[in-house]
């Protein structure tokens, strides 16, 4: 419900991002790579952050 009521608000910090792509096997241990990469390379910088605002961070990437 919070992700809709963000949506609702279209303030320029928010960000949203939904899609459903067809590609090929060999693009998808590509894709999950680069997913795994900017995941290792934001951790540290949220585990130094200073607890000032509440964000969610979703993730998700799955075969249908």
């Amino acid at each position: 419900m919070d992700s809709i009521r963000s949506l609702e608000k279209d303030q320029a910090q928010n960000l949203h991002y939904s899609s459903v792509v067809s590609i090929s096997k060999k693009d998808v241990a590509n894709i999950q790579e680069k997913l795994i990469e900017v995941l290792a390379e934001i951790k540290p910088i949220i585990r130094k952050s200073k607890e000032e605002d509440i964000y969610s961070l979703s993730m998700d990437f799955f075969s249908l």
